[in-house]
């Protein structure tokens, strides 16, 4: 599965705070009857929660569905239905936001409201140049066509280039380096373009350039 960044296991999975050299389990942990992968983990400084999310149907021994918060004493939910799968999380302009399957949300109090309706499932958010991007298997967001990954100001979805192109066409990952957004997943080209960019690319603030070659 995508982006497994702290454990899975077939029978279950728990997810523990590390003190020094020794583990602290994190109530009764995360588990559930299909799936119990968790995604992705994110720090939360704004209410000082540790998020959760994935494809899971309990934490706390409560039947929680897909993202659930730790306040340091126990889980708690967020009001998602049975198949929701939650991918990334990100802070961007002091709120929670989230990408998800069909849908990039924010945390409004302790539930999620919608600010961005996919196409296909949303798997990476980060914050550039004082915008929220999201990257994924859309090929529209709120009916703007955006071709996988599109930049939120705070009230407008607007494309990153012409976005890319490819057989499976995913952007899976993305990163901030040296202060240029890079993009990975799976796609060949910049849409429209031939310029061949294997799977991982960084915007040049007009155009999509090839990373040494690709992967």
């Amino acid at each position: 599965m995508r982006k497994i960044f702290l454990a899975s296991a077939t029978l279950a999975l728990s997810i523990q705070l590390s003190f020094s050299q020794t583990w602290d389990s994190m109530g009764c942990g995360i588990t559930g009857s299909s799936g119990h992968s968790v995604y992705t983990i994110e720090a939360d400084s704004i209410h000082d929660w540790i998020f959760a999310g994935g494809n899971f149907d309990s934490a706390g021994c409560k039947e929680i569905f897909a993202a659930a918060y730790w306040d340091g004493a126990d889980w708690h939910g967020t009001g998602q239905p049975y198949n929701a799968i939650f991918y990334d999380f990100c802070l961007y302009n002091g709120e929670v936001y989230a990408a998800k399957n069909n849908a990039v949300v924010k945390l409004q109090d302790t539930s999620w409201v919608l600010v961005g309706s996919c196409s296909g499932d949303a798997h990476c958010l980060k914050v550039f140049n004082d915008k929220l991007i999201a990257g994924g298997e859309f090929s529209k967001i709120n009916s703007t066509t955006v071709h996988y990954i599109a930049q939120y100001d705070g009230s407008t979805w607007s494309p990153i280039g012409n976005g890319f192109t490819g057989l499976d066409h995913d952007v899976e990952s993305l990163a901030v380096f040296n202060g240029e957004l890079i993009a990975g997943g799976f796609f060949d080209t910049e849409f429209g373009d031939t310029t061949q960019l294997n799977n991982i690319a960084w915007w040049d603030g007009t155009k999509w350039q090839p990373l040494t070659g690709g992967i």
